[in-house]
């Protein structure tokens, strides 16, 4: 940020001859001179809180649901929206004619720019359309006046500077202190905040019953913030709350229709896995609309989720891919979802919704793996060992693959597993390829339990033991890897590893060959037969 000199009132020649002053003015009307305009510099603000609207919101204000912007909750006496004329209830629609996103967006506008500067906002009253040329207060100035005259909304925001770093060094313990003193004056985001300093354990070791008193007392003081966080406490079962996902689907609700676009984001997942409520997929996907609306990287990516698999919607692959785009790139309350450039990246990858592009699918892999989007390492290694969007790199292959794995992706263990197995980019090691086999298997992996039991069942890296085979194959054949049932049926056939059954092995070739493998097929009629 540019610091410009402060330029001082230019000062009045006085002149000599007073007698000449006095015949020049005698009987003339005292001009005076406007005041200087206020000194530029430091993070701006318009001394308002602002939210994103929901539908009651809208409707109380008498706007219509389609309006689009954000909606002024609060604002401060002597700020500068207040001196402009704005009022609670107006619906802000742009910034020097740029739209207005979301509350978390234009929030990081106002805050860029700087103090004593001077935009244009256009905003909605009712029916009508207007717009006001607002100077900016440096917010730094304006809220630690505000907190010093016992203001709780102004020591809440000083706080969310220190916190940030804006127009001073960054200073957490301070934030905290702030977001006290906030809250001793009755500023319900001012608990909310210091609730989260102490279940995180910020400043001072984390205790979760003052975190819920200081959320239940935010919620109930009107910020949805608060009733996030309170509702995150009963979600994840802490000890100080318990477990009640009734209770946090209703305060996630609550929260959601006081704006916090985190809170619609969980109302969205709530109603997906149906967790304290019935599943219903209308829902979801109406709040995880709002959720991205907001500015929610994860909204975003769960509604293309939807969108993709067609989960109670219409499938719609160029609309999934728009959206894991907002996703990745971010919505406004933070720097975007890595899941979002990964799935988005895979869209690209092979063309669906979009045309194909596996030079930016690499990319955008790159910067999910960077993220620690596990399941981005391993397909971005995947890549690297085809040459597919970038040069082949067997090695560099395997270092993305032992990353994914590392990070807990089965399918990067797995991976890593093959190329041991053949010498690709590593030393050949058969051993190791069979530790990695069994990491994957017990991730989930149904095709790391099935080549695991084929080394099992020959000796390959593995001291030979068919029973341990066939315990591997069952693996993977309940992972519906239709191989693991036609080896674990072959095994009853021959009675090896386990005792002979002609019954269940017939039973497993029926079922790998419903799960599409042909060969299945044939041995089951075979055996049928005799």
């Amino acid at each position: 940020m540019t610091t410009r000199t402060r330029i001082g009132a230019r000062r009045v020649t006085v002149r000599t001859s007073l007698g000449l002053a006095l015949a020049m003015c005698l009987g003339c009307a005292v001009r005076k001179l406007p005041p200087p305009p206020p000194p530029v510099g430091g993070p701006g603000t318009i001394g308002t809180e602002v939210r994103d609207p929901s539908e009651a919101a809208l409707a109380t204000a008498h706007l219509p649901a389609s309006a689009r912007g954000v909606l002024i909750a609060a604002v401060e006496g002597d700020g500068a929206a207040a001196k402009a004329g704005l009022r609670i209830g107006d619906l802000i629609t742009a910034v020097n004619d740029t739209p207005v996103a979301n509350a978390c967006r234009f929030e990081a506008d106002i805050l860029s720019r700087e103090g004593g500067r001077e935009v244009r906002l256009a905003f909605r009253r009712g029916e009508r359309s207007l717009e006001k040329r607002v100077r900016l207060d440096n917010a730094l100035t304006f809220y630690t006046r505000a907190c010093q005259a016992g203001r709780g909304r102004g020591c809440y925001r000083l706080g969310v500077l220190h916190a940030l770093g804006k127009g001073m060094p960054q200073d957490t313990a301070r934030a905290v202190q702030l977001y006290e003193e906030a809250c001793r004056l009755a500023s319900a985001d001012g608990c909310a905040a210091a609730g989260h300093a102490r279940l995180e354990g910020t400043v001072a070791e984390k205790d979760e019953a003052a975190a819920l008193a200081l959320f239940t007392r935010a919620c109930d003081g009107g910020s949805a913030a608060g009733c996030a966080h309170l509702a995150f406490l009963y979600a994840t079962g802490t000890e100080a709350a318990g477990s009640d996902d009734r209770k946090a689907t209703l305060l996630y609700e609550k929260s959601c229709e006081g704006g916090d676009a985190k809170g619609c984001y969980n109302v969205g997942l709530m109603y997906e896995k149906g967790r304290g409520v019935p599943q219903d997929a209308a829902r979801a996907r109406a709040a995880y609309t709002r959720a991205c609306d907001g500015g929610s990287s994860l909204g975003c990516t769960n509604l293309a989720f939807l969108y993709e698999r067609g989960n109670g919607v219409t499938p719609d692959e160029p609309r999934a891919a728009a959206l894991y785009e907002r996703a990745c790139e971010g919505g406004g309350c933070d720097s975007g979802d890595p899941k979002g450039c990964h799935n988005l990246g895979i869209l690209l990858r092979t063309g669906r919704g979009v045309a194909r592009n596996p030079e930016r699918a690499a990319v955008l892999y790159e910067r999910a793996c960077e993220a620690r989007e596990a399941t981005a390492c391993a397909n971005l290694g995947t890549l690297y060992g085809a040459g597919e969007g970038v040069p082949k790199d067997e090695a560099r292959a395997a270092h993305l693959y032992a990353r994914a794995c590392d990070l807990g992706e089965p399918l990067g263990c797995y991976d890593l597993a093959v190329v041991y197995g053949s010498g690709a980019g590593v030393p050949q090691d058969d051993a190791r390829a069979a530790h990695l086999y069994q990491q994957a298997c017990e991730g989930g992996d149904a095709v790391g339990c099935l080549d695991l039991g084929v080394m099992s069942l020959n000796g390959t890296g593995v001291h030979e033991d068919p029973e341990r085979a066939a315990s591997l194959f069952r693996s993977a054949c309940d992972g519906a890897e239709p191989k693991g049932c036609l080896n674990l049926g072959r095994l009853y056939e021959d009675g090896k590893g386990v005792t002979q059954d002609t019954a269940t092995a017939l039973g497993l070739y029926q079922k790998a060959c419903s799960l599409g493998h042909t060969r299945a097929c044939e041995e089951a009629a075979r055996l049928s037969r005799s």
